[in-house]
């Protein structure tokens, strides 16, 4: 097991390297924070020993920048300080630590919750190679061969003491069968080439799973969608409609765009859309832990959407459903931020009839003429990244209370002011214009497509800092 120990006490980081080679150990070592992102990105490591109190970036932002790339199961994180308040320990494990070891420090512990780390990756490696080694001979063995954790509805094998994901115990009884999952596709194989390994998502447009092909052993996300619930008159007609967007939509080749890969016709009702695989924490997470975010931060985010929407646009779709949690955020290795969009299951083509008495998308971050059934264009949109932004910089969407409430403050009620919350700093007011104009109730009265609102943003982020 390779281990990346970030420790900027030379001394003491010579020690744990010393005492975990002695282990076994392979053992790499970065006295700051910046380096041990630059190794951990460049070549993951199975565990990180960190410091909280380091040089420049701290181990809590470390860990932060850790967890928008990895999850705790795929790169676990012991944190290893002398800050030993009970403050401090939860707030290290609710950014993500897997486990807390306090100093001065107790060698034989360290390596003991080492060890137990390394136990769970051997199994989540284990389990991985198993399905997949299943996955290439004969598919109809898998279910017999591997069960599931319920916790986190996931596969396991069937001898396996933790869950690969989440980490969880088997249970005294043994791992339940996967005929008795929740998540339905949980263990299928997909057209011989995808094993349905991990639910990681449900909504009102399907299921999304990961997923491991067998020759490419890739990971790739799969979206399952049902069109049983239109009417039976409609459903070759509704079938012919999403195949035929599904199509188009992977021609998009913008790179802030999630990409469309395949698309499997599981029965004649319920399609697999695989797509990427995104590695990233969507904006709404971070929302959830942290509030708002600075204007520098979702300037870059906006304008990254609007990048990646302008090329959806000029094929002709709408996405209709911009909001924070369609919004995934990846850390890069050199440091930044990559900006994807996900979900377009509420996609309209430009030129094709649309149900007025049918509402799509979510309500909260609806533009007025989506909420009223009138035309839509492209716009709406713009509309919704303006709701976005807001959200992002206030730490709540512009209209709150009941449905029927935010539907009345989109279509009538007035705009509130960003600076309201934050301030009306030079940027703080520039980025308030920009969102106003964004929100504006006339679609005439809004940027007219997405190389405007980059344009505002750009000037924004141009301007000279503010004179001390």
């Amino acid at each position: 097991m390779r281990i990346l120990v970030v420790e900027d006490d030379p001394d003491l980081a010579e020690l744990i390297q010393l005492q975990l080679e002695a282990a076994d150990y392979e053992v790499s070592v970065a006295p700051s924070g910046e380096l041990a992102l630059d190794l951990a990105f460049a070549n993951p490591p199975d565990l990180v020993l960190l410091d909280l109190v380091l040089p420049g970036m701290n181990g809590r932002e470390v860990l932060t920048a850790l967890r928008q790339r990895y999850a705790r199961s795929e790169l676990p994180v012991i944190v290893v300080s002398g800050l030993d308040a009970s403050q401090t320990i939860t707030a290290a494990l609710r950014v993500g630590a897997n486990d807390y070891v306090t100093k001065p420090l107790n060698i034989d512990l360290l390596l003991a919750r080492v060890e137990t780390v390394g136990r769970a990756q051997s199994s989540r490696e284990t389990a991985d190679r198993r399905a997949l080694s299943a996955l290439r001979g004969s598919a109809a063995q898998m279910p017999t061969a591997i069960g599931h954790c319920p916790t986190c509805e996931s596969c396991v094998t069937a001898d396996g003491s933790f869950c690969r994901h989440c980490g969880a115990a088997r249970p005294a009884d043994g791992w339940p069968p996967l005929a008795t999952a929740k998540a339905s596709y949980l263990g299928r194989v997909l057209d011989g080439r995808y094993f349905v390994d991990r639910l990681i998502a449900r909504g009102g447009q399907g299921e999304v799973y990961r997923v491991l092909h067998a020759e490419l052993e890739r990971v790739f996300a799969a979206k399952f969608v049902n069109i049983r619930r239109e009417r039976p008159e409609r459903t070759d007609a509704v079938r012919s409609r999403i195949v035929g967007e599904i199509r188009a939509l992977a021609s998009i080749q913008s790179p802030h765009v999630v990409r469309i890969h395949d698309v499997l016709q599981i029965d004649d009702t319920i399609f697999a859309l695989i797509m990427d695989f995104v590695n990233g924490r969507s904006v709404e997470s971070e929302l959830n832990e942290r509030r708002r975010l600075g204007l520098d931060e979702a300037i870059d985010i906006a304008r990254q959407v609007a990048q990646g929407l302008c090329e959806a646009h000029q094929l002709g779709f709408v996405h209709r459903d911009i909001k924070p949690n369609n919004i995934m955020v990846e850390i890069l290795p050199g440091g930044g931020r990559f900006v994807r969009i996900l979900d377009f299951g509420f996609v309209h083509s430009l030129g094709r009839d649309r149900d007025p008495n049918r509402f799509e998308g979510t309500v909260g971050y609806s533009a007025p003429e989506q909420l009223t059934g009138a035309a839509i264009d492209h716009r709406a949109d713009i509309y919704a990244l303006g709701v976005t932004m807001f959200d992002m910089i206030t730490g709540a969407p512009p209209y709150s209370g009941k449905p029927e409430e935010v539907v009345d403050g989109h279509v009538y009620g007035p705009i509130p002011h960003i600076t309201e919350k934050v301030g009306r700093s030079p940027d703080a007011l520039a980025l308030d214009a920009v969102v106003q104009r964004m929100l504006s109730k006339r679609p005439g009265d809004r940027y007219q497509d997405f190389f405007e609102v980059i344009h505002a943003l750009d000037a924004i982020s141009a301007r000279p800092a503010p004179r001390r």
